[in-house]
């Protein structure tokens, strides 16, 4: 925390404010917001004007800044990243005789954004972020370009992506995100189809949290991810047509499916179709090899040869149906997924004399699965990292909301460990209680003029919960 002097020259500072600058008191003393030292530079790489400094802006024209962020050199010329924001104190008669600036590091933050971004990028992801009074939701530039759309049609408004949903899917979507909403569940998420630009479907995993509440619990603000998994669906879909027409012999012949063998039990003696045979990778003119229950076992991988040697001895010993997916080897040495059902034919006797059955591949189907449980993997990372992200933006930010008696009715994080008060303590109090004790009432007085009610009568207390820190940093006064 920094007060400004109508010179632009400072007059008080904080200890944040020494260690943030990495300047003494002594060459605090003196410094001008503008002094070139700094080295200003906007986001943009451009550097930043004397007179669009904010400090100097705020004391020209009254206009308060909330987290204006720039680059500047420390004196062992090391560039950090600041986020400043700015309120004007103003004297009896109206006019601006200082301002009050609070300044955080968010360099780290900055290094930790940069990371975030290149993850979303690199795994396709579309980012939301809802702020759920105004209605207004930023979308990163993914969502659109999933949708068809060039860069900068589609809006950020909730409108631009309720109104694509698909209608069969409208009723399940809004019930995720009312309870994501009211906190009966924890996140949203939910698979559901959007209307692409050129009219055809896209399906998605929507996924979110409630990444801020109000003081009664009311959610202001979700954030999340949009993964397409429309490749992957499009996948199984044809992975499930491929097997209707098999089941349609199943009644016919007992367990035909694409690939059909049969195993005499007492000679162990397997017969293998040719389609079976081209399954496996053999050219249809052959030759093939003898096949016994040992070569089998020997086919299957060695992850499964336990699982389906059991399931077939219990076929055999007490008829328990046997239908297993299993992987087995190719005549190159490559492993495919199958699934293999059989039946048991049984002698007077009712000992099982012959299995027969089939075998049908089932890669296509078992890679969309994995596609599917990737993307939600990476919609769960990727709001995981959200999580995250918001969990930095509160450990940078210090601040407290009081109403207009000056009740304190919200402290986060930071103001708690600034203050060295619990949440509890704080919340009913006002801003006497963490009251450094170093200044005088009219000092106060000043600092609570410059406050301005922020909707609904409630006042945002910034200035005042930084200036009245007790826990070791006290403001400290070059001038009088």
């Amino acid at each position: 925390m920094v007060l400004v002097g109508a010179d632009g020259v400072f007059l008080a500072w904080n200890d944040a404010a020494e260690r943030i600058l990495s300047l003494t008191g002594a060459q605090m003393d003196g410094r001008e917001a503008t002094d070139t030292r700094w080295c200003i530079i906007a986001e943009d790489g451009a550097p930043l004007a004397a007179d669009d400094v904010p400090a100097m802006v705020t004391l020209r024209t009254g206009t308060r800044y909330r987290n204006f962020v720039h680059e500047i050199s420390l004196p062992d010329g090391t560039q950090r990243w600041i986020s400043v924001s700015t309120e004007a104190i103003r004297g009896p008669d109206g006019g601006i005789t200082s301002v009050v600036a609070s300044v955080s590091d968010i360099t780290e933050k900055r290094v930790h954004d940069q990371g975030l971004e290149l993850l979303v990028n690199a795994a396709g992801l579309g980012t939301w972020d809802w702020n759920v009074p105004s209605g207004e939701v930023l979308f990163n530039a993914r969502v659109g370009d999933m949708l068809g759309f060039r860069p900068g049609e589609f809006t950020d408004r909730l409108e631009s992506w309720a109104e694509r949903i698909h209608p069969v899917d409208e009723d399940r979507v809004w019930e995720a995100v009312t309870a994501a909403l009211n906190g009966s569940v924890p996140e949203y998420r939910c698979e559901h189809r959007l209307l692409r630009e050129d009219g055809t479907w896209a399906w998605m995993i929507g996924a979110g949290r409630a990444t801020e509440r109000s003081i009664d619990g009311e959610t202001l603000r979700m954030s999340g991810v949009l993964v397409d998994i429309s490749a992957a669906k499009e996948s199984a879909l044809l992975a499930q047509l491929a097997q209707l027409a098999p089941e349609r012999f199943q009644a016919a012949v007992a367990g035909t499916s694409d690939g059909l063998w049969d195993w005499d039990v007492h000679s162990d003696e397997i017969w293998f179709s040719p389609r079976c045979w081209a399954l496996l990778d053999y050219p249809s003119a052959g030759p093939y090899p003898a096949v016994t229950l040992a070569a089998f076992r020997e086919r299957l991988h060695p992850d499964d040869r336990a699982q389906t040697l059991r399931a077939l001895d219990a076929l055999i010993a007490h008829d328990t149906p046997c239908d297993k997916e299993l992987r087995l080897r190719l005549l190159s040495g490559e492993y495919r997924w199958f699934r293999l059902r059989c039946a048991a034919q049984r002698d007077g006797t009712g000992a099982a004399a012959r299995l027969a059955g089939s075998i049908q591949d089932i890669t296509a189907a078992r890679n969309a699965e994995q596609t599917l449980l990737h993307a939600r993997q990476e919609a769960e990372a990727a709001l995981r990292e959200v999580a995250a992200l918001r969990t930095a933006l509160d450990e940078h930010s210090i601040l407290s909301v009081a109403n207009r008696a000056g009740q304190i009715i919200d402290a986060n994080s930071g103001f708690c460990q600034i203050s060295g008060y619990s949440r509890e303590a704080l919340i009913g109090s006002d801003h006497r209680l963490p009251n450094s004790g170093v200044h005088p009432k009219a000092f106060w007085i000043d600092v609570w003029r410059t406050f301005r009610p922020v909707g609904r009568g409630v006042a945002r207390s910034a200035i005042a919960a930084r200036m009245a820190r007790c826990t070791g940093s006290t403001v400290r006064s070059s001038r009088t």
